[in-house]
């Protein structure tokens, strides 16, 4: 019961770090009750900017969380991750492409468009697999230099089109600020679209770790189950990507500091990964970013 009890106490840790730092955000941003000429401006800001930057926060944390978990399994490579296989990377300059050549594509879903691009880069890792395996840091190498590939490509559009593209110049580094609750709740539904899609994995996953005669022994379609973990995972970083941009290492250490307390349990793996994932992006986007809110606000 130690790791279970070590890792409950890191949760509720960094649980109580993240609400307290976001009960500060809130203190010292929330409007007054004056009736200050400023006061609608800072309800505005506090209402469709800040809290809903908050939640943003959350969820994309668990969508990274759970994406990195996913992916460390499929794959049984610790170093696996959206950014390190080229997944955020290619749901990004697929999202470039689209507002450059098809901007009508952004009426529908971009989330739809960004998923594209990240199950091209996903079907480029799944082949390079099939032919050589996961195992050692080959596959890690091959996804940052797709990765570096696919990001050099981006900033070249960036850099040739600055003014059709100028927006993206923040968004491409990953940017939670928000300007009312629409993206947050576009987010969120998605979000809650993939918890039970990646619950009813987990039993398949768990055989996963077994080799793979053994694994197919017990009757688990090896390749159908790690096609269909990259397809959900591309899912997860398409709602990222399409919402708040690029955000690297949450990813790669939400699961892997479960792991690293000693949680065996598949269930409690997944449950933790998202939890870390949330509080980790939670925790320091408030810590870094209150004083401008709170500037902002204030102004």
């Amino acid at each position: 019961m130690r790791y279970t009890l070590s890792a409950r106490t890191l949760a509720l840790v960094s649980c109580a770090i993240a609400i307290a730092l976001m009960a500060a955000v809130i203190l010292l941003t929330s409007p007054g009750s004056d009736a200050s000429p400023e006061a609608p401006m800072q309800q505005l800001v506090f209402w469709h900017g800040i809290l809903p930057r908050m939640a943003m926060a959350l969820l994309c944390g668990i969508c990274l969380g759970l994406g990195g978990f996913i992916l460390q399994q499929v794959t049984q490579n610790t170093l696996a991750a959206p950014d390190t296989l080229a997944i955020s990377s290619g749901a990004q300059f697929a999202l470039l492409l689209g507002m450059m050549y098809f901007p009508q594509a952004q009426l529908f879903d971009s989330t739809l468009l960004a998923m594209a691009g990240s199950m091209v880069s996903s079907l480029v890792i799944v082949l390079f697999i099939r032919r050589a395996g996961s195992a050692g840091n080959t596959l890690i190498l091959i996804g940052l230099m797709l990765t570096l590939l696919l990001t050099t490509l981006s900033n070249m559009y960036l850099i040739l089109n600055p003014d059709r593209l100028y927006g993206l110049i923040i968004w491409g580094a990953g940017s939670l600020s928000q300007d009312s609750w629409q993206p947050t709740l576009r987010t969120a539904w998605q979000t809650l679209l993939c918890l039970p899609l990646s619950w009813f994995l987990l039993p398949s996953l768990r055989a996963f770790s077994l080799q793979g005669t053994l694994a197919k022994s017990v009757g688990v379609n090896v390749r159908l189950v790690r096609i269909t973990g990259f397809v959900l995972v591309s899912f997860l970083i398409a709602i990222v990507v399409s919402s708040v941009g690029v955000i690297a290492f949450v990813g790669l250490a939400a699961p892997v500091i479960a792991r690293s307390l000693g949680v065996t349990d598949i269930r409690k793996q997944w449950g933790y990964a998202m939890l870390f994932g949330a509080m980790l992006l939670s925790i320091t986007d408030s810590a870094c970013n209150w004083p401008h809110t709170s500037g902002l606000t204030a102004s």
